[in-house]
């Protein structure tokens, strides 16, 4: 999971009682995130955050929704799609998901930006070219181990039973899974942004990905990123983090699927618990 730190004061704000803690609302907790509190509201939340495990998870849950939000709106989707992202979207191999197109992806994200994508079906088409965009390219080997494993129902069976902020292992437990944070796309489909961290021969292999429900209870991967070795360390991946460092492509992604913010732990636990209706709220 990504990690978030969170800045501590010399001097020692008063410990917040139990009852207090308890009103801590997520409402509350983003306010502290976007730095909209004042400074004695602050020091309190973050004695919180530094002083229970559960306001501090809630925290780095919220920090990745607000950061997988910026700039969901802005200027970047105000022009129709240009032809060089349909040409290479035309030249996808759907029998090889894990065939890399780098030169022309490559040079569609460094185009200037000022494009939109109008709607689900153009939403769709760009993520095709997103589905295995990499930061650093896997070797074969370790492309046929996330393609198996992303399409296993222990994968699935993963996303469809566990909340944000805890972790699923599947492959014989050689792989770690955290789902981060669920929302609604534009396509009206349960979609749940997550991240892998894989041991044995691929010790400290990192990737983040986005998977959508279908009505039969399948997720499947929409977009995988790999992660750079340079947005990573061995003290990170050993203690389950990813640096919030080279997230920036997942987020973007993620932000032109969704339809509305992130869901909150409460609502995620409900759908859980009753087996995700088919049909999202709207």
């Amino acid at each position: 999971m990504t990690c978030y730190s969170v800045k501590t004061d010399t001097h020692k704000p008063e410990p917040i009682e139990e009852y207090d803690m308890k009103k801590i609302t997520d409402e509350i907790l983003m306010a502290y995130i976007d730095g909209e509190l004042d400074d004695q509201k602050a020091s309190k939340i973050r004695e919180a955050i530094e002083s229970d495990s559960e306001t501090f998870r809630r925290a780095e849950i919220l920090s990745a929704s607000d950061s997988a939000l910026k700039g969901a709106y802005d200027s970047l989707l105000q022009e129709p799609v240009p032809n060089r992202l349909i040409e290479t979207v035309m030249g996808f191999n759907a029998d090889n998901p894990f065939k890399i197109f780098l030169k022309s992806v490559i040079s569609f994200f460094h185009m200037p930006p000022g494009w939109r994508f109008t709607g689900a079906a153009v939403v769709s088409l760009a993520l095709l070219v997103a589905i295995i965009l990499v930061s650093t390219q896997p070797s074969r080997q370790e492309s046929s181990l996330y393609s198996l494993i992303i399409n296993t129902g222990g994968f699935s069976h993963g996303l469809e039973t566990t909340i944000s902020g805890k972790t699923f292992k599947t492959a014989d437990n050689k792989i770690k899974v955290t789902p981060v944070f669920t929302f609604v796309d534009k396509s009206h489909r349960y979609c749940r942004q997550y991240e892998m961290i894989s041991a044995g021969d691929y010790e400290n292999s990192l990737s983040r990905g986005i998977a959508c429900r279908d009505n039969s209870g399948h997720w499947e991967t929409t977009a995988l990123v790999f992660q750079s070795p340079s947005d990573t360390s061995s003290t990170d991946t050993n203690a389950g983090y990813i640096k919030a460092g080279g997230n920036d492509l997942i987020d973007t992604i993620t932000s032109t699927l969704m339809a509305k913010p992130p869901m909150t732990l409460k609502r995620e636990k409900k759908l859980i618990n009753n087996s995700w209706p088919k049909t999202p709220d709207r």
